[in-house]
């Protein structure tokens, strides 16, 4: 038991913890702390996460030994795990050109690759003049799989032999036609790059059709730091929107969740007990107090008394629930953010627009980045939605 002086310590702990959150949350709210709601929605994502040592980030090794370096290194890279970084270039700059001659973008090696396959375009060999690049390399045609595939090794010029529906001519459309260099939108670096979508893919899913054409000019690369950094912020601005637009981002309070994680806890102990007792069928390897325990665990989830084929049944379980509903749209922080601000003006295309310029500006503010591609804009293709 805890001594009068041990208990007052840690009463006092908790309190003082308290009261470092109130002033936070003040702090954060503009001394206008006066919704509940508002406040549980910030920190529900934080409630009932398990403890993992990040104790990685004070490795200082006393000695700059060769050993001690690889060490840190693999420490550090482990951090990193859940991030995939490219293994080919992103911008292959390769050119799809009208019959004339004109420039309609760059484009990607796949696009290319699906004009020459259906025989809509052919591969025009450019200039060193005409691309200002010392570096040509002609593309090659190889064999694979028993067919016939043309690779393209960039840069490349396709010429289409049909004359396209439009061609350039506005300003936001002038960002396409600008060859993207394959470094960090933010440092610079030219390697471990991830494609960051500054708008968030949980947003733009929800807008209209014609905000979701060409959204290269919303994909940038970012080397894996940049990239950790810009989320960080990216979850500052969404816990304000869940606050503004009344778009919580979990629902861990909410009795249709609760009872759905308490369904899949109860369906994996079934399936995990009808498993151990049919390999202790065949091995008989259980103590037979595990074996009654087991037993009374599948009888109480099929609600019956007897054994018979239950075990069976247990093992066939679905990991997960299987349901034909959809989940409500009440439950989808990125639908009810888009529809907030679709809501608030008279016009929902400057709703969207307003958002989604909020995004951009957002990424230019905190991460003030300093390689951006040439003409990258927050205005970008505003005026031909309007």
């Amino acid at each position: 038991s805890l001594s009068i002086s041990q208990e007052r310590y840690a009463a006092e702990d908790s309190e003082a913890g308290i009261n470092i959150f109130i002033s936070v949350m003040n702090n954060y709210f503009n001394g206008s702390l006066t919704n509940i709601n508002s406040i549980s929605s910030m920190v529900e994502p934080c409630c009932n996460i398990t403890f993992k040592s990040n104790s990685h980030f004070s490795v200082k090794p006393l000695e700059k030994s060769s050993s001690n370096i690889i060490k840190s290194k693999n420490i550090y890279m482990r951090s990193k795990r859940a991030y995939s970084t490219r293994k080919t270039e992103y911008y292959r700059n390769c050119e799809l050109r009208a019959p004339d001659g004109t420039l309609l973008c760059y484009t990607d090696r796949k696009k290319a690759d699906w004009y020459l396959q259906r025989g809509l375009g052919e591969i025009t060999e450019p200039t060193v003049v005409e691309r200002g690049l010392e570096d040509i390399t002609e593309p090659t045609i190889q064999r694979q799989r028993g067919l016939d595939e043309i690779i393209i090794q960039p840069p490349a010029v396709i010429t289409l032999n049909f004359e396209p529906s439009g061609k350039p001519q506005d300003e936001s459309q002038q960002y396409y036609l600008i060859a993207k260099e394959n470094r960090c939108s933010v440092c610079g670096i030219n390697k471990f790059h991830v494609r960051k979508y500054v708008v968030p893919r949980q947003y733009r899913k929800h807008f209209p059709s014609q905000m979701k054409d060409n959204l290269s000019h919303d994909v940038l690369l970012l080397c894996i730091d940049c990239h950790m950094i810009s989320n960080r912020y990216d979850d500052q601005l969404k816990q304000r929107l869940s606050v503004t637009c009344d778009a919580p981002l979990t629902f861990i309070t909410g009795t249709d969740d609760e009872s759905a994680k308490t369904r899949q806890s109860n369906r994996l102990l079934a399936r995990s007990a009808g498993r151990a007792l049919r390999h202790h069928s065949i091995h008989g390897n259980l103590p037979d107090q595990r074996v009654t325990k087991l037993e009374a665990n599948l009888k109480s989830y099929f609600d019956c008394n007897e054994m018979n084929d239950i075990i069976s049944a247990a093992c066939e379980l679905p990991l997960t629930e299987i349901s034909n509903t959809s989940p409500s749209s009440s439950n989808n922080h990125g639908l009810l953010v888009v529809q907030w601000y679709m809501n608030s003006q008279e016009n929902s295309m400057k709703g969207l627009i307003e958002l989604e310029s909020l995004w951009r500006r957002h990424f230019l503010e905190t991460m003030r980045p300093q390689f951006l591609p040439d003409l990258w804009s927050v205005n970008h293709n505003h005026d031909r939605l309007m």
